[in-house]
């Protein structure tokens, strides 16, 4: 039967004895099926709404309403359980609603939800949302809803329950007046519920409520819509909706026009999270920070019903054609992906997949979005949005590099802005193929891979030039069970809480000229905003993936002119400090002591700006503060048993600076610990940049220290050294760091002394068929600059524009492979060139030096050398292989190539295997 819309009390001590028996369980969905095969499942809700993460969201308002705190009080809820509590802040206005989303129900009066509140201000009411998922709002592009209203709160500052129920017939006068405003062919057919709602405004001012115990009973989920979108308009328990109730159903795909629409592909406002999925739960996606997700599969009901629930944003492959019963289960839907590194070739096939959805219903219609390696422009004149994507940081590209690629990348199609930024969250397939390769042939432990660090950095310089979304990429799940998944979410959960502290002013920002800055290492650059300027400044001491902060060391910032009036707020530590402007020659400059890996200051000339930032920062310092807390108690325990690796092995000194860093590391995390349980979040987030520093340095060193010759050469690439986990294995592997016991050459023809080595069954060249115009490239073996023999390889690329070639691989234009070598399994081989260049100005350009098992993200990027440098990769093969050399020319410019040499690891004794440090 119906609930009635009234308050139901019941005694605490009723409440108490249940809330024990379910304390400290979380959320429980308990699904009561009430009937057997073939009949529609009745369900209920239950929500002791006692545990992390917090479930209500601030959805819309009129009162200029933000969230100031919002956590779980463990003992202030009823029976002295549990409960969730939320700060609001507000305006004038009327309401300012909170969501609980639930999974879409149909609309019957048997559906009510209940749930128990507290404030010391009375009026919150409760309601449920209801959607009409055929009928958009043309003002906000989603689907049209109502909120029907249940009971008032009225007992302040007691627990009362508050319920809504019997919904049918207010849904019919709303639908009425909907029909009114709208006209007769407005289609408000098959509407659902799909959330719970709390009016929680009271008036302007602060306003706490207390939220405990939500039940939602008779719920009837969608569990078979394409059965509903067949069925007569008035079948089933319904209400007639008039003539546009059946529009859009079985609709054929009309022939006609296929032009499109443009959209937006991402909301405005704010910089939109995406996670590239992997069968994660959507609640646990949305308490890591993540907006959307990125599906590789096209869309099914389940995802779409977990979405609705979770209030997570889809982007979808488009399906195979559209599927009437997931009309009502589109409101997450938010945009179509045509695929990753998308090349020129295919082109044909993104043009078929726009036209096929210009001739779909408009309820289907949403923007198209491409991730492109190559042809550009073609693409932008396809899709509505473009993700552009950083390559990894094992590349070794600088951050100037970084940004110049994204800023670059807007401005050859006539854009002022950029869509989307892709960022890789985990390291690359071939690094941990060989990292498994190694393990599995000496025995060596597998450690964490990423460099969670270098994520972060590459987030910041994509900050400056203010994307509107950022893609995180990965290929494994963020819940697969392994530590390195547990530190991924962490520092993921770390880089969302940074970019909510400063996303708002990024969406609303453009990129600004790149100040003058001295002292530390550090690339500085910034956005300007309504009101203020905002700088973003990444540390230059970085060696693929591996950082260094400014420890010691200060950042000096020069002003304009017109900004040396302003204040200066620093907001690393998630709270606003106030910077004072200095001034010396006649010059204002900011100055920072002992910068983190990232800085980031605000200039306003507003000097209520600074309340309104710490305000906003209290709300993410605790999460931040344990995030990096948790990441910098992971890296040091680490770093310290590599630490102690290493000396026992006799390969680092005992003495030195390493251990001295690591205690003060240590004690800087001793002394974080209590300021973080005090509440003192700012602080403790000041201690764990410390310790940080201190760790960061003391791995910097030692990998140092177990590096070929002990220098870190950009030049050569170990695969143990990319990893952060991987010197345990570098550890067993640094006998082959050395020259000798390293057997002769097995590449035939790598003196490359003669042209008769070039063709079918020796040195390959590959050219690119569909080069840009005006380019030219030329190869040959030529007598006069090789470091032995009598000849060595010229490769040539010329271009008519130096704009004519980008980097990365749109700008490979020529390929050069050597002959195939085959190596027995589990065996280490070192490989070595010779090179010499000239050009290759450009970001990401070079000659990329890659093999053919660890593929070219592994590879050696060489830049403009004059002189002749000695290009080095270590590799290991699992399995029976055949290893060939690649060298990629990325832009215009010359290489030289010499002496090219692909050995295999030969201790005296093969049968033996690897002649390997013993460990005490």
């Amino acid at each position: 039967m119906g609930y009635p819309n009234r308050p139901d009390r019941v005694t605490h001590r009723r409440i108490g004895e249940t809330r024990r028996v379910r304390r400290g369980l979380g959320v429980l969905l308990v699904w009561s099926l009430l009937t057997t095969f073939g009949s529609t499942a009745a369900a209920q809700l239950v929500d002791p709404l006692d545990a992390y993460p917090p479930r209500w969201r601030l959805a819309d308002s009129d009162c200029d309403a933000r969230v100031v705190r919002q956590g779980h009080d463990p003992s202030g809820g009823l029976g002295d359980g549990g409960c969730e509590s939320i700060t609001l802040r507000c305006g004038h206005g009327t309401h300012a609603t909170l969501e609980y989303r639930i999974e879409p129900t149909r609309v019957i009066d048997e559906l009510t939800a209940r749930v128990y509140v507290k404030s010391i201000r009375t009026g919150a009411s409760i309601g449920l949302r209801v959607r009409f998922p055929r009928m958009l709002d043309p003002e906000t592009g989603q689907s049209l809803f109502v909120i029907i209203s249940g009971a008032s709160y009225r007992e302040a500052g007691s627990w009362q329950r508050i319920g809504v129920g019997m919904i049918e017939a207010p849904l019919r006068l709303k639908t009425f007046a909907l029909r009114q405003a709208h006209g007769s062919t407005a289609d408000l057919g098959d509407p659902y519920v799909d959330a719970v709602v709390i009016n929680a405004y009271t008036g302007p001012g602060d306003m706490t409520l207390g939220i405990d115990n939500l039940t939602v009973d008779g719920m009837v989920p969608l569990v078979s819509m394409r059965d509903l979108a067949a069925a007569e308009p008035d079948a089933g328990r319904g209400f007639a909706t008039g003539a546009g109730a059946g529009a859009g159903r079985g609709r054929t795909i009309a022939a006609g026009s296929r032009q499109r629409t443009p959209r937006s592909a991402f909301p405005a406002g704010k910089v939109t999270r995406i996670l590239q999925h992997n069968g994660e739960p959507l609640d646990w996606v949305k308490s890591l920070g993540f907006d959307a997700i990125l599906l590789s599969k096209p869309l099914d009901r389940a995802i779409l019903s977990e979405a609705m629930r979770t209030g997570v944003q889809v982007y979808s492959p488009l399906p195979t054609a559209p599927d009437p019963g997931l009309v009502p289960l589109l409101e997450p839907l938010a945009g179509y992906y045509l695929g990753t590194s998308m090349s020129q070739a295919r082109l044909p096939v993104a043009v078929a997949e726009a036209e096929r959805l210009a001739g779909w219903p408009e309820l289907w219609q949403r923007p198209l979005i491409a991730a492109p390696a190559e042809a550009t422009r073609r693409y932008a004149a396809i899709a509505d949005g473009l993700v552009f994507d950083l390559p990894p940081p094992i590349r070794g590209l600088s951050g100037a590099e970084e940004i110049s690629i994204l800023t670059d990348s807007p401005g050859r199609l006539g854009r002022t802005g950029l869509d989307a930024v892709g960022i890789r969250t985990d390291v690359p397939a071939g690094l941990r193929v060989q990292l498994d390769a190694i393990s599995t042939a000496i025995g060596a432990p597998r450690g964490t891979d990423l460099f969670w660090q270098a994520t972060l950095l590459q987030v910041a310089r994509a900050l400056q030039t203010a994307p509107r979304a950022i893609v995180f990429r990965s290929d494994r799940p963020l819940t697969g069970g392994r530590p390195e998944d547990q530190v991924r979410s962490v520092a993921l959960s770390y880089v969302n809480r940074y970019l909510d502290a400063v996303g708002g002013m990024v969406a609303a920002g453009k990129p600004a000229p790149q100040p003058e800055s001295s002292g530390a290492a550090y690339e500085v650059g910034g956005l300007t905003f309504p009101g203020g300027r905002l700088w973003i400044a990444t540390t230059r001491t970085q060696h693929r993936g591996l950082a260094l902060a400014g420890d010691g060391d200060a950042l000096r910032i020069d002003l304009p002119s017109d900004q040396s009036s302003q204040l200066a707020w620093r907001l690393t530590h998630f709270t606003a400090e106030r910077l004072a402007v200095q001034r010396s020659g006649g010059k204002a400059f900011l100055e920072v002591v002992s910068p983190d890996l990232l800085e980031t200051i605000v200039l306003t000339g507003d000097p209520a700006a600074g309340g309104r930032l710490s305000r906003a920062l209290s709300e993410l310092a605790e999460r931040a503060a344990m995030d990096r807390l948790q990441l910098s108690r992971e890296g040091l325990d680490r770093i310290s048993d590599d630490t102690r690796l290493a000396v026992t092995s006799r390969i680092v000194p005992a003495g030195g600076s390493a251990p001295e860093l690591l205690r003060a590391a240590e004690r800087s995390l001793r002394d974080a610990q209590p300021l973080l349980r005090s509440g003192d979040a700012g602080s403790a987030l000041r201690m764990a940049r410390r310790a940080d520093a201190w760790a960061l340095r003391a791995q910097w060193q030692l990998h140092t220290a177990l590096a070929p010759g002990r220098v870190l050469d950009p030049l050569v690439s170990c695969p143990p050294l990319l990893s952060v986990g991987g010197l345990a294995a570098q550890v067993m592997w640094w006998p082959l760091m050395e020259d000798a016991p390293w057997g002769s050459n097995r590449l035939v023809g790598g003196s490359l002394d003669s042209a008769d080595l070039l063709g079918d069954a020796g040195w390959v060249v590959g050219k690119r068929p569909d080069a840009p115009p005006g380019i030219e490239s030329q190869v040959g073996i030529v007598n006069g600059p090789q470091v032995e023999g009598a000849g060595c390889l010229l490769a040539t690329v010329t271009a008519s524009t130096p704009q004519a070639l980008t980097g990365g691989f749109a700008g490979t234009t020529l390929q050069i492979r050597s002959p195939g070598v085959r190596f027995a399994p589990k065996t280490a081989i070192r490989i070595d060139a010779k090179v010499r260049t000239l050009g290759f100005g450009g970001a990401d350009q070079g000659v990329l030096v890659h093999d053919s098992i660890a593929g070219p993200e592994l590879g050696v990027l060489v830049r403009a050398t004059p002189q002749w440098q000695t290009v080095r990769l270590y590799r290991q093969t699992l399995e029976d292989a055949e290893v060939s050399v690649r060298f990629e020319l990325i832009g215009a410019g010359e290489v030289v190539i010499d002496d090219v040499q692909i050995r295999d690891w030969s201790p005296e004794d093969r049968a033996a295997g690897p002649v390997l440090r013993q460990l005490d």
